[in-house]
């Protein structure tokens, strides 16, 4: 009786599939995944755009692999200058390591989200982080409030052309003064086209 209840079980396990709800077969193209980074639920854009919550990497596909830091929400009252979409910059993650999103193979647009909101972060210089995509370098030496001009303002870091062959898109932080942190990130698959 066991010896029968054993491969059923291995071949229901294998037809359920990697339980992840982001992962497709086939092409990037018409792949979206947002990520509203330190926020707890779920959020609908201005343009009806679902950002999902922050999570640790899992069954659902997407997440924080590592993280050492913390999730904050400065709450919905908190300003935020040069964007339309404040509440993507009142919630950040810090300390984060590394993110991983499972996708089908392909080309992909990654943008990713900063402001810089903690009080004790007021001038440039403390803050300072590299951030490699597929292994390859997008950011050194990439200080938020100098790149913004100011605290609580927007700034977002769009990268094309970003291949993937092995079904995960990784995304990684690497510290060099005080904590990486993140308020959101959005890959989105890129059409395939003749010439590619």
């Amino acid at each position: 009786m066991q010896k029968t209840i054993v491969p059923i079980l291995l071949l229901a396990l294998l037809a359920m599939g990697p339980g992840c709800k982001h992962h497709r077969e086939g092409s990037s193209a018409g792949f979206e995944l947002r990520v509203d980074a330190g926020n707890s639920a779920s959020y609908k854009d201005l343009n009806g755009k679902i950002w999902e919550q922050d999570r640790e990497y899992g069954r659902e596909g997407y997440g924080f692999v590592r993280s050492y830091g913390d999730k904050v929400d400065r709450g919905w009252s908190a300003k935020i200058a040069g964007t339309d979409e404040p509440r993507i910059y009142q919630t950040e993650h810090w300390g984060v390591e590394r993110f991983a999103a499972e996708v089908p193979d392909g080309r992909y647009r990654v943008i990713l989200h900063f402001a810089e909101t903690w009080d004790g972060i007021d001038k440039e210089g403390p803050r300072v982080f590299d951030i490699k995509i597929e292994n390859s370098e997008v950011l050194k030496g990439f200080d938020i409030l100098k790149e913004a001009g100011a605290m609580h303002t927007a700034v977002t870091k769009e990268f094309r052309d970003i291949e993937v062959d092995d079904g995960k898109l990784d995304i990684r932080f690497i510290p060099r003064h005080q904590n990486p942190l993140i308020n959101g990130i959005e890959i989105i698959g890129e059409p395939v086209t003749a010439d590619r």
